[in-house]
């Protein structure tokens, strides 16, 4: 299977994105702490949080777009080169759920989606149908294949978005998440006590 071609990049992308806003913003314009947390397998994580608004935000994305709504995403990256992305297909205050059971296996279908681009129609539909959200976590530093026993994607997930506020043009999402992550040797991670606090757009 070819290497992840978004995977390092990406990430590294994303890495700088999450500094880049934190160190470009006034003080007086962050009020609230940009967080996420979670156990996962009862082993604590934590990240600086960013969400972003965006109809054409990587893959994850573009497979939950086109159901009419805005897509946010959260990133969630540490200095120990963990990163947690979330996806939803919403901007509001709401549950948004994910029970993939797509007939062929769900966890290898995402990650030859994400390695090599392909995915069926039929698939692709019924991820549509089936996804509110969807989860990737990279669980060490420099992963290149979305093969590797350290790259996750969630079979199962359920994100709340409960709170949004605005201080002056910054928008504030809060919320809670859990999930079941499985890797491309279907080994399983539970993600527990998930919340995030991020300021958005």
């Amino acid at each position: 299977m070819k290497k992840l071609t978004f995977g390092l990049m990406g990430f590294a992308a994303l890495s700088l994105a999450v500094a880049t806003l934190f160190t470009s913003c006034k003080k007086d314009e962050v009020k609230e702490l940009a967080s996420i947390s979670a156990k996962i397998n009862g082993e604590s994580f934590s990240a600086t949080a960013v969400a972003k608004q965006d109809n054409n935000n990587a893959k994850l994305a573009d497979l939950l777009a086109g159901n009419g709504d805005k897509i946010t995403s959260i990133y969630g990256a540490n200095t120990n080169g963990q990163v947690l992305s979330i996806v939803l297909n919403g901007n509001t205050e709401a549950t948004y759920d994910l029970s993939l059971s797509v007939s062929l296996n769900p966890t290898q279908l995402l990650i030859n989606y994400l390695t090599t681009g392909d995915i069926e129609d039929t698939a692709k539909d019924a991820i549509k149908a089936e996804a509110k959200t969807m989860m990737v976590y990279k669980k060490s530093e420099g992963i290149q294949d979305a093969n590797s026993k350290d790259f996750y994607v969630a079979t199962k997930a359920n994100v709340v978005i409960n709170k949004i506020t605005s201080v002056g043009t910054i928008k504030y999402y809060k919320g809670t998440f859990t999930a079941t992550l499985e890797n491309a040797n279907g080994e399983k991670l539970e993600v527990t006590d998930g919340k995030f606090s991020c300021p958005g757009k």
